[in-house]
């Protein structure tokens, strides 16, 4: 918008300087025309000063007033010629003027249209688009925030969860240990063996009973939180998917999170993808 006021003036300033220089021409050919007059008529005055003494003399009083007005009228007719060649020379560079300027007009309609069709394109109607765009990056932000904020806790619990399964573990083994042995009567009996396969074969305590509970229990847990750390997994894709489909591939969401731009921000940065050609269905 800046450019078309700039050519406007300048068109108007080449406009203006051109009707002074005509202005000018016009007051030189006019002080011209007054010298000539001024000429002329010292001439006549000259001429005629003499023949004033001569009143016998018509016939020549009517000579020299018959050479004055055909030397007028000469005068004036080239005048008059000159004149017409100014203003004929006048018109058409008015009417170059003329056109040239309505071309400018034409260029500076045809780009407020383009600015106003990129505008539209890149905004929507009246930026209700733009804002909606924007609104959906925010939450999908935020759901991507919270789906990462899970997915690091289900991790964590995972891991608590691993070490405390260990600990029964261990547990578990130890107190098999200190069991007494199967047939300890019977010479040449075998030793216990303290493996998780031999359990069967043990006989169960109150206290081993207890401790395999727990550790089915925090089996179960830990088949739970691996179902929700999927489906966890699962949604974070999805969200990742939608958010690269509204702001591009190449741009990195992390950064987008830890920016503290507001949504405004964020939309100016959705009309700079799409003048790259990153955005092509809103």
């Amino acid at each position: 918008m800046a450019a078309d006021e700039g050519s406007q003036d300048t068109l108007r300033l080449q406009f203006k300087a051109m009707q002074e220089m005509q202005h000018k021409r016009l007051q030189k050919q006019m002080e011209k025309r007054k010298e000539k007059e001024l000429s002329l008529k010292s001439r006549v005055e000259d001429h005629t000063e003499p023949l004033e003494s001569y009143d016998g003399l018509s016939l020549l009083q009517a000579g020299e007033q018959h050479l004055k007005n055909s030397f007028e009228r000469r005068m004036l007719e080239d005048e008059i010629e000159q004149l017409r060649d100014q203003l004929r020379e006048t018109v058409d560079e008015n009417g170059r003027l003329y056109k040239l300027l309505k071309e400018r007009d034409f260029e500076i309609k045809h780009l407020k249209k383009e600015i106003e069709e990129n505008r539209f394109a890149f905004t929507g109607t009246a930026g209700v688009a733009g804002d909606a765009i924007a609104t959906k990056i925010v939450e999908l932000s935020k759901k991507n925030r919270v789906l990462m904020a899970e997915s690091e806790g289900a991790k964590t619990r995972v891991k608590q969860q691993s070490k405390h399964i260990q600990e029964l573990e261990q547990e578990l083994q130890t107190v098999l240990a200190r069991l007494p042995t199967k047939g300890a009567t019977d010479a040449g009996a075998k030793p216990p063996r303290a493996q998780t396969g031999d359990r069967a074969l043990q006989p169960e305590t109150p206290e081993v009973k207890v401790l395999q509970d727990r550790l089915a229990a925090t089996n179960l847990k830990m088949s739970d939180l691996r179902n929700q750390i999927q489906s966890v997994k699962q949604e974070l894709h999805v969200a990742q998917k939608v958010l690269a489909s509204e702001v591009g591939e190449d741009v990195n969401v992390q950064q987008l999170l830890s920016s503290p731009g507001t949504w405004r921000g964020r939309a100016q940065q959705i009309l700079v993808l799409q003048s790259k050609g990153l955005l092509w269905d809103l």
